[in-house]
């Protein structure tokens, strides 16, 4: 920045104008005695003088008044720009900036690059963990299973790589100095001194390291310098000249144990290696979800079983790996869904892992050996809620089932078990859905709408809760409630067949012929309309005149003798096709006639 002096500028203006003013005071001299003698010009001469110290005097007078008015300006903008910097420092969010890294020579590589690939690999980390990905759900066999991705949210919801261009340190550090006559002054250091001791905003943490060959070994040191705090990581690798992705792999580790370290992380892996197989088992799951390829699924997956490998307290895996499991019963491949939670079970033979196989089981409607396994899961953690909501529903299954004798499984244990994890959680919005599921099918109809009510209050987008509410009414015989509810029900997801059959059957009961018309056809071309569809007799009690038969889909239904084609006679195990319709105790086979 240039100096700023008064002596030799204001000289030469000065000089400049004098100049201009005495040629004009010369030509104004307009009289014809110019021949004059030498004794009448001397007095002139003495006259022109005098006004030409006059001049000077006023023209001195103006370049000192000049120049103290430029100084004031420039030091008023100084003090402007101070105040601007140093509210910018009280304001400033802390973050990380890396700066570029020491290279062996013997590398070819660069300073900058270094820091350019951490710098990339510390934020592809945080934008994994930000992605919203949509809420997968699975129906089938009374059960409604909702999973979502369970990222760590502490990773994607702050800025933690920070561009130096935004960080008043290294934008104050090359501003010069400000020559000020006796004296100079550095503002960049005056207020970085000033933000040393601010007790206002945060402080910077600067990454730096090197990356050297020692011998046969390639060594990456990174050291973390902020708050007082130094702390470093080493990575020592023999070096592998036919890997030419050795270097940028250790760079990659070195970020998740930045990150993984970073107080402002606060991830709940307990190590870097679990939370780099999870990240990359996220990153796997969103290329699934863009591009629908089940090789990527699988490969998130594998991730998900090396995560839970390496860390084996690590929820979240557990969690990513029951949403693929979800995914795969839906697209019928259930022999992936199964080898997931088998290997996840021999690997970490957890209360997580316990839990996965229960819901697994129960999507397959082997509820007694669901109850086995969320009871392994519960005597690991008594306080699981996803074990007890595994045992809860199972029970209530079974207490359907008349292959058991009455009072064998009794719905006040499911009950008991889901008022458990509605204890332990209150917020827990599935738990207050099945238990009023339970509810109403001991017939405490009541009881049930106002637990999906506590589940709808705590979701308002539970799309199932609205639906078993609707249920519960159309019980009541409160039909336009119940048409209100599956309507909220369609609304939060226009392709819930269910609950457009529900609607329809409730329009029917007000007569409303056409509309219920409108609604079938729609829940028909969703697949849950009056079609016909195959399955087996699982149980008929001729006595009780009522039995059950797993459809192709696997859902088990109810029938009764009256749905029975007349002249048909039909036994255990026979092969039948049937259609669904909907009843005042819900949805029931009729029209059931063999197949062939």
């Amino acid at each position: 920045m240039q100096s700023f002096g008064g002596g030799s500028v204001l000289s030469r203006v000065s000089t400049s104008i004098l100049a201009v003013l005495l040629n004009e005071e010369i030509q104004s001299e307009n009289t014809p005695n110019r021949s004059i003698d030498s004794k009448s010009a001397e007095p002139e001469q003495s006259s022109l003088s005098q006004r030409e110290m006059n001049i000077l005097d006023q023209l001195n007078s103006i370049g000192t008044g000049l120049f103290s008015f430029i100084k004031i300006f420039i030091l008023t903008l100084l003090f402007l720009f101070m105040i601007f910097g140093l509210a910018k420092i009280s304001t400033q969010h802390g973050g990380v900036v890396i700066l570029p890294f020491e290279i062996s020579t013997t590398e070819n590589l660069n300073s900058i690059a270094v820091a350019d690939q951490l710098t990339a690999e510390l934020m592809r980390i945080q934008q994994i963990h930000n992605i919203n990905n949509k809420d997968v759900i699975l129906r089938r066999n009374n059960l409604y299973s909702k999973r979502q991705i369970s990222a760590e949210q502490s990773l994607g919801n702050q800025k933690m790589i920070v561009p130096k261009a935004e960080l008043v340190e290294f934008n104050m550090a090359n501003l010069g100095t400000i020559n000020l006559g006796p004296g100079s002054l550095d503002p960049g250091k005056l207020i970085i001194a000033f933000k040393s001791i601010c007790p206002f905003g945060e402080q910077v943490t600067t990454i730096r390291g090197s990356l050297q060959r020692y011998g046969s070994a390639i060594v990456l040191v990174v050291l973390k310098e902020g708050n007082g705090n130094i702390q470093s990581w080493t990575i020592k690798q023999p070096i592998d000249k036919n890997n030419g992705e050795q270097i940028p792999e250790m760079i990659r580790n070195a970020s998740f144990m930045i990150i993984h370290d970073l107080p402002q992380s606060n991830v709940s892996a307990k190590t870097w290696e679990g939370l780099k197989y999870y990240t990359e088992a996220l990153e796997a799951y969103h290329q699934y979800d863009l591009s629908g390829n089940l090789d990527d699924l699988s490969q998130a997956g594998n991730y998900s079983l090396k995560a839970i490998s390496s860390e084996k307290g690590y929820e979240k895996p557990f969690e990513l790996l029951r949403l693929f499991e979800t995914i795969y019963f839906k697209v019928g491949m259930e022999k992936k869904a199964i080898y997931y939670s088998d290997e996840a079970l021999n690997s970490s033979p957890s209360a997580y892992a316990w839990n996965n196989k229960g819901y697994v089981l129960n999507v397959q409607g082997k509820y007694f050996e669901a109850i086995h396994a969320s009871d392994f899961a519960l005597g690991l953690d008594p306080n699981s809620t996803s074990a007890l909501i595994n045992k809860g529903f199972a029970l209530v299954q079974l207490s359907e089932n008349e292959e058991y004798p009455i009072g064998a499984i009794d719905l006040a244990d499911a009950i008991q078990a889901f008022d458990k994890a509605i204890e332990i959680d209150p917020k827990y919005a599935e738990a207050w859905n099945y238990i009023g599921y339970a509810l109403v099918r001991q017939g405490n109809y009541t009881g049930g709408i106002n637990a999906f009510d506590k589940a709808i209050d705590i979701d308002p987008q539970y799309g199932e809760a609205w639906n078993k509410k609707g249920l519960a009414l159309v019980l009541q015989s409160n039909y336009t409630g119940g048409i209100n509810a599956f309507n909220k029900a369609i609304e939060i997801d226009p392709q819930y067949g269910e609950a457009l059959n529900n609607k329809a059957y409730a329009l029917s009961k007000l007569n409303l012929t056409k509309e219920a018309h409108e609604a079938y056809s729609k829940a028909n071309e969703l697949g849950l309309g009056s079609r016909r569809i195959n399955g087996k007799v699982k149980f008929f009690n001729k006595a009780k005149r009522f039995g059950f038969i797993t459809g192709d889909d696997r859902k088990d239904i109810f029938f009764s003798v009256t749905g029975i084609t007349p002249g048909i006679t039909i036994d255990t195990d026979d092969n039948v096709s049937f259609e669904v319709i909907m009843s005042e105790k819900g949805l029931k086979a009729d029209n059931i006639e063999k197949a062939g």
